[in-house]
């Protein structure tokens, strides 16, 4: 009884715990100096825009109101939006949760590698250069800053000697990562069964001939015809559908607004629609996810309609389709 009376006590000083250090992290964030309305939106947003999104966070309250919604947040969930990003930040959390704990794993994994048998062996070693040597590399462990000895491994292994990837990421910009599954690239690697670069053309010119009905003569014209594919830059092209779905939209409603674009460009006069973006698109485009931009904007979520139209008033006059 003894032993759950002292875990009940123990879990029970967590409320008070997490309240007070919320309270402390509400108190700070609210005396620290600056908008937040102002950060999301930039300095071009208008007097309207900072007072809609102000009322719309709540900055319109006072901060003890503010406190008790941000409790209520909490207890359902609700932890906000980032203004970096613009997406919820549980959101934001859950996406990031598979990297953290892949890289705890990885992390905890070579301290045990390397400090167990570095610790068993300065014990059967007393008062020896192993021992001594690992007391002071457990010592500089402690004390030293991470971000520090990041920073000092990133200089000795990629400036100096040249021996580790760039530090641009968990993997090299020009490499693309392996399909979403997990969302630990450790794992997914493994269970996603990619081919060898061997299988490439042969499985590339199966789905050519499945889904298109033609067979590459050679692999110059099949799997090495964009230099997306034979770099393995696969990730590119779903953004550039998203790109053309999307400037189609907004075209379309800037169109709408300012009336005879075609004819403006025809003269050469490009300023009223940069300025519509500016407004309308620029100064946003980090607060809100692109999802919900294109709403906000054209008042109609994402679809292919717009893209269509545009293609058809193009092409059909030239190829009469």
């Amino acid at each position: 009884m003894d032993l759950i009376n002292y875990v009940v006590r123990r879990l029970a000083l967590i409320i008070p715990t997490l309240l007070g250090a919320s309270l402390v992290m509400f108190v700070l964030t609210t005396l620290i100096p600056g908008d937040p309305a102002l950060m999301r939106l930039g300095n071009f947003a208008t007097a309207e825009q900072l007072k809609s999104l102000r009322e719309e966070m709540g900055l319109d309250k006072p901060p003890y109101e503010r406190y008790v919604l941000y409790l209520g947040g909490l207890l359902r969930g609700d932890m906000g939006r980032s203004w970096r990003t613009g997406n919820l930040v549980l959101d934001d959390l859950q996406a990031r949760l598979p990297m953290s704990l892949e890289l705890g794993v990885c992390s905890m994994l070579l301290a045990i590698a390397i400090g167990i048998p570095l610790g068993v062996w300065g014990a059967a070693s007393q008062d020896s250069a192993v021992d001594y040597g690992g007391k002071v590399y457990g010592i500089l462990g402690v004390a030293m800053p991470l971000f520090w000895g990041g920073l000092v491994l990133v200089y000795l292994f990629y400036f100096k000697f040249g021996i580790a990837p760039a530090p641009t990421g968990r993997i090299d910009m020009l490499v693309s990562p392996p399909r979403h599954l997990t969302g630990s690239y450790l794992l997914d690697s493994l269970l996603t069964g990619d081919l060898e670069v061997a299988e490439l053309p042969a499985a590339w010119n199966e789905k050519y001939r499945k889904y298109l009905g033609i067979t590459p003569p050679d692999d110059k014209d099949g799997c090495l015809q964009d230099v997306h594919w034979s770099a393995g830059l696969v990730g590119y092209f779903p953004t550039y559908s998203l790109g053309n779905l999307y400037a189609s939209q907004f075209f379309e409603k800037a169109n709408a607004e300012l009336g005879g674009l075609d004819a403006q460009f025809a003269r050469g006069e490009f300023a009223p629609l940069k300025t519509w973006l500016q407004k309308n698109v620029h100064q946003r485009g980090q607060c809100y996810p692109a999802a919900d931009l294109v709403k906000l904007v054209t008042g109609q979520p994402l679809s292919h309609a717009a893209l269509m139209r545009h293609l058809r008033a193009k092409l059909e006059p030239l190829y009469g389709v």
